[in-house]
């Protein structure tokens, strides 16, 4: 009967694992595919270590506990049993901090962090914090916006830019980003942000972020991270991630698919181009955004709301923009679902009433660019992350609403009294 006690209290460890799974393991990135099966192998069974760890542990302290005549004693030795495995466990997860929630760094960001949106942001901002100058152009969006590059757009507007662009970048990474980047150069905010957005279907997601950018959220949000953060930290994601860090990144040395120069650029390795049809099917069938999407995320909404405000008050203006879908992509989805094109239309109403709404806001819907778009393999990776040379022509595009927004924000700041 022990021994059934102890394999009962066993797959409750586990269940209460499982609830607690890390919100970055939901994180999709079709750039995974490209390392191999090895590597998730190799994570699987680092997963599988640490469950044959602790059931080994188990069956060994339900031999022990055979001796113990009280059920309360065998409680007592149940609780002693988990807090001996949990707590050290969880010591070594904050301590290496793999997914780069916590401000220390005993390991530097490799091949495992690019898939945790919590280490990119980490990243973006050591970066951000590293500048010799406070840039007039911030780049935000998600991992498609990494390879709009923060030079090109100085030399084609004469503006000094950063790429702050985040894996799965939405509404509340862009209104924390923006109220941090405002706070840290106060004297001269940037003149534009550049907001890469996907759109505002009915659940927006949120993911952990570095602790740093915790002040900067609402305290409703910041609640909701907060809560992501002690999930990450409690997940076994977080536990074979502390593995694959330490044992397979230490022996293979595997550089990371995309690797971020000083400016924020992002820099991937080039792909063989028989993985190109593997990419397009990651993301075959999802356009649609959600079967259900007859509304947009409130929440969502809110947040660029507060974004514009917030800008108008600093005196700086927003260009919101879409980036190209792939053609070979748009010829295999699923883009005439009846639901896809409604959800499509309300979130261009929606945009078009915040334009007009909010004169330091401006918008680009650029996602069938037939310029971008046609390149197909020439100009993308997958399904709509953009290569360099596509990433510059959506740069040549937007050039113009770059300048206009540029020239709000300039003139507003010559006079400040002025609506």
């Amino acid at each position: 009967m022990k021994k059934l006690f102890f394999l009962l209290v066993f797959i409750g460890l586990i269940i209460y694992l499982a609830h607690y799974h890390s919100p970055s393991a939901l994180l999709e990135h079709p750039e995974r595919v490209y390392y191999g099966t090895f590597d998730r192998v190799f994570k699987n069974i680092s997963r599988i270590i640490f469950l044959l760890f602790m059931l080994i542990f188990f069956l060994f302290s339900s031999g022990t506990a055979q001796q113990v005549a009280r059920s309360k004693a065998l409680i007592r030795w149940w609780g002693f049993s988990f807090l001996a495995i949990v707590l050290p466990f969880t010591a070594l997860i904050v301590y290496e901090n793999p997914h780069s929630i916590f401000p220390w760094h005993f390991f530097r960001y490799g091949a495992s962090s690019m898939f945790n949106p919590a280490s990119v942001r980490e990243q973006k901002l050591d970066l951000y914090s590293q500048l010799s100058a406070p840039p007039e152009v911030i780049i935000f969006g998600s991992s498609r916006t990494f390879s709009v590059s923060s030079s090109y757009v100085l030399q084609k507007t004469g503006f000094n830019a950063f790429n702050m662009a985040v894996s799965g970048g939405g509404p509340f990474d862009f209104l924390a980003f923006e109220r941090l980047i405002t706070s840290s150069q106060p004297e001269n905010p940037p003149l534009v942000f550049m907001v890469e957005i996907l759109g505002l279907g009915p659940n927006i997601q949120r993911w952990p972020m570095p602790l740093s950018a915790m002040p900067y959220l609402d305290l409703d949000q910041q609640l909701i991270i907060a809560d992501f953060t002690l999930q990450d930290t409690l997940s076994m994601q977080a536990g074979s991630d502390m593995i694959y860090q330490l044992a397979y990144e230490r022996l293979y040395l595997r550089p990371p698919a995309w690797t971020f120069l000083p400016d924020g650029t992002g820099i991937r390795d080039d792909l063989a181009k028989a993985t190109y049809p593997t990419a397009l099917r990651a993301f075959s069938g999802t356009i649609d955004q959600s079967k259900t999407c007859n509304r947009l995320d409130s929440e969502g909404m809110r947040q660029l709301e507060k974004m514009a405000e917030f800008a108008e008050e600093n005196n700086f203006s927003l260009l919101f923009y879409r980036s190209p879908l792939n053609a070979d992509y748009l010829d295999i989805s699923d883009k005439n679902n009846p639901r896809y094109i409604h959800c499509e239309k309300i979130f261009d109403a929606y945009m078009t009433n915040l334009v007009k709404r909010n004169p330091n806001v401006f918008y680009r819907d650029l996602t069938y660019f037939e310029p971008i778009s046609q390149m197909r393999w020439d100009g993308f990776f997958d399904a709509h992350h953009l290569r360099l040379n596509s990433a510059e022509l959506l740069v040549d595009e937007l050039a113009g609403d770059i300048h206009r927004a540029a020239a709000w924000s300039l003139e507003r700041r010559q006079n400040p009294g002025q609506q």
